[in-house]
């Protein structure tokens, strides 16, 4: 039985003490339900930013983690939002 309720799933990400545990989380259910991460990060884009998300997420390589990172800067409410609509996530 293919459980798929979520085609996709998106996440706030913030460069905060949390990243870690929350990027753990929100891979775990991605992986479980077998859908496509989205990592909305309200913001400008760097290498440094991408490389740290890289690396916390090598652990999930081996289950094939789907994931894609997105930066926008504005308004967190607003950008996550428009974000949400844009990638047609649930929310």
């Amino acid at each position: 039985m293919s459980l798929k309720p979520f085609k996709s799933i998106g996440i706030g990400v913030a460069y905060s003490p949390n990243l870690k545990a929350n990027l753990f989380e929100a891979a775990r259910l991605s992986i479980f339900f077998n859908s496509k991460l989205f990592l909305i990060h309200v913001g400008d884009a760097s290498e440094e930013k991408v490389n740290m998300l890289k690396v916390i997420l090598k652990s999930f390589e081996k289950d094939k983690l789907d994931y894609e990172v997105v930066f926008k800067k504005g308004d967190p409410v607003n950008v996550i939002l428009s974000v949400s609509e844009e990638k047609k996530l649930i929310y």
